[in-house]
């Protein structure tokens, strides 16, 4: 979470957080050579508000999220009977019971006053302060009353869990058990038993657990993966693979040991743990997903044999399975550029046979492309046409665009969509809780509003407009496209939600000072974070652009200015840097297809890729990237890119 540095934010901007910034695109300050950044801004108004008029949650002041600071501090001390980590986040810090155990009345105390105070700092979430403090009140009579004045609904639903959690910290498992048990809470009921049985929950800081089952296993797995431990990630899925009992995730799980072996660059072991799932479950999903891959590693490699050998197992076990349909187009794309009647016809077939797919519109463009090098220029426009008009929203539909000269067609005009007040309030708390250091709350507050809109387009819809301009940009993305995927229609304002433009003058004006294409740039953005400003990586990327700390402060020290880790969430401080990386790499590979690459993958395995036959024309280059993960990266951004211009350039933009 970004955390705020409190300080006379009324003080003239530097020149030297001008020079990073730009006058007036930003109000960070530069103190003794450190950037600072400022206060959380007040939440600008999004789309229009529909339903009951509900009061609005106002971001809580610097000096109400230094006393929220302080409360958990005291509470992890309660807890613990020692100073709690500088993050706060330590409700179940130490003792058997997984909720902890009150050690500390006095700090208790000390922290039920603060949580109090907060409450008059920031009463829009009152409710929840209110539940906070309770957990750690022993009087069951002035707990009780507390509970008592608990009315937000959201809230609400978490009374018992909050009765229950300040019995058990006492050592009252019964009385917890009988609150929980009364309220239906299932779940906390089982961590109190958990607690009786004198079990350690996960990470509850004991270094003891449960045996994981074979679900917590996979999760384990897939984050080693997502940290950047590729070949233990490979190691925990190979394990699982040789255990689980369940077939299908047997053969899911020897997918992933190959996927994650691919990315460790062992491409002995890949191949050996793919062809084993091939033999061991030949008609499952996943050997059609793995028989690709092996298809795909042999074309990198140049060995053609091999790779017609999967293309025809592909055909002959998974006809129908988009792997075969990619495998079968990728197999042309290793032949180009040569030109001939034969590639047209195989290309053109692959449209016909798999409409479906996403290799259509793709054999359809590069049918194209072919039909235009042998003199067919007619044939080229109508098979461009037809991307344009069966894809309008795909990657290849923004090349054919390009191609016939042609703007992307116009999304459908439709009614504006308006937020529902109820989900506005709820973000507005959200963000609040947030910013006080308060995740767990903060999180069923976005669990609640998901919850109201269910499965309704309509009401995903008004859920997803309540986000627009929140710290949660992608919350809102997943709610529209949760709604668009149950028949949403895909109207201007639809695509909007789903195409949001936070920071919109900060990202076009960085964009214009660097030359930098500003709906790349917004693409790029949506792509590496969602518009989420304290999105974290697993291997320690941050911020809007997803900067490594390393690479942001190497950029600023060029200016002769220190950024720490954590300023990097702010996008005053963010996007300035980022944009400055990518104008270099884009003015580094001169096409922004190589660029993105390099953005995703890194500049020397863009080098080694450009060095293949075929690697000087972008749009080959694109399609034989040899990592998919990069591949579809570089295809999405330019997709999107496209989706930005039609959907947001206007008149009034500085930068086109």
């Amino acid at each position: 979470m970004a955390r705020n540095v409190t300080g006379p934010w009324d003080v003239p901007l530097s020149r030297s957080a001008r020079t990073l910034c730009g006058a007036g695109a930003c109000a960070a300050l530069v103190v003794g050579g450190v950037m600072l950044p400022p206060a959380a801004p007040a939440r600008r108004a999004g789309a229009p508000v529909r339903g009951a008029v509900v009061q609005r949650v106002p971001p809580p002041s610097p000096a109400a999220i230094d006393l929220a600071r302080r409360a958990r501090r005291l509470e992890a001390r309660a807890l613990a009977g020692a100073p709690a980590d500088t993050s706060g986040d330590t409700l179940a810090a130490a003792g058997r019971s997984p909720f902890g155990t009150v050690r500390d009345p006095a700090a208790a105390d000390s922290a039920i006053a603060a949580f109090d105070s907060l409450a008059t700092l920031v009463p829009g979430v009152a409710d929840w302060l209110a539940l906070r403090a309770a957990a750690l009140v022993r009087d069951e009579g002035a707990r009780a009353r507390r509970l008592d004045a608990v009315r937000l609904p959201v809230a609400r639903a978490r009374v018992a869990r909050a009765e229950a959690t300040a019995r058990a910290r006492v050592g009252d498992f019964a009385g917890a058990l009988r609150a929980l048990d009364a309220a239906g809470d299932s779940v906390g009921a089982a961590r109190v038993r958990l607690a009786i049985a004198g079990a350690r929950a996960p990470g509850d800081g004991t270094g003891e657990a449960p045996p994981a089952d074979d679900s917590s296993r996979a999760a384990a797995a897939a984050l080693l993966v997502r940290r950047g431990r590729a070949r233990d990630g490979a190691g925990a899925w190979g394990m699982l693979a040789d255990s689980a009992k369940s077939p299908p995730l047997r053969a899911w799980a020897r997918l992933q040991q190959g996927r994650a072996l691919v990315r460790a660059g062992d491409e002995a072991l890949a191949s050996t743990a793919l062809e084993r799932l091939v033999a061991e479950a030949p008609d499952d999903t996943a050997a059609a997903e793995g028989a690709w891959l092996l298809a795909d590693r042999a074309a990198a490699a140049g060995r053609e044999e091999e790779r017609r050998r999967w293309a025809d197992w592909l055909a002959e076990r998974h006809a129908a399975s988009p792997w075969a349909a990619r495998t079968a187009f990728e197999g042309i794309l290793v032949r180009l550029p040569d030109t001939t009647s034969a590639a047209v016809v195989g290309l053109e077939a692959i449209a016909a046979r798999w409409p479906d797919t996403e290799q259509a519109p793709a054999a359809l463009y590069w049918a194209g492309r072919l039909r235009l090098a042998i003199g067919d220029s007619a044939g080229a426009a109508a098979r461009w046409a037809r991307v344009l008009e069966g894809w309008p929203l795909s990657y290849h539909a923004a090349l054919a665009a390009t191609r016939l000269a042609r703007p992307l067609p116009a999304p459908a005009t439709g009614d504006e969509v308006r937020a529902d007040a109820a989900a506005v309030a709820g973000v507005d708390r959200m963000t609040a809780l947030e910013l006080l250091g308060l995740t767990a709350e903060a999180a069923l507050e976005r669990e609640s509003i998901a919850r109201a809109a269910g499965d309704d387009p309509a009401r995903l819809l008004a859920a997803s407009a309540a986000y627009l301009d929140s710290r949660r940009q992608g919350v809102g993305i997943a709610l529209a496209q949760r709604a668009v995927e149950r028949g949403a229609p895909r109207t201007a304002p639809v695509l909007r939600l789903l195409y949001p433009l936070p920071h919109r003058a900060l990202v076009l004006g960085e964009a214009s000072r660097r030359g930098v294409d500003p709906w790349l740039a917004a693409a790029l953005i949506r792509q590496e974070s969602r518009f989420t400003p304290d999105a974290r990586s697993a291997v320690g990327a941050r911020g809007l652009m997803q900067l490594m700390p390393e690479v942001a402060q190497a950029i600023a020290r060029g200016q002769g200015l220190r950024v720490t880790p954590a300023m990097l969430d702010d996008p005053a401080v963010n996007v300035p840097l980022g944009m400055r990386h990518l104008a270099g790499d884009l003015a580094r590979w001169r096409h922004p297809a190589y660029a993105l690459a390099a953005y995703n993958a890194g500049g020397s395995r863009v080098t080694r890729w450009r060095a293949r036959p075929g690697g000087d024309d972008p749009e080959l280059f694109t399609e034989r990237i040899p990592f998919a993960e990069t591949r579809d990266y570089v295809r999405t951004v330019l997709a999107t890119a496209a989706l930005y211009r039609a959907l947001h350039a206007d008149a009034g933009d500085a930068a086109r």
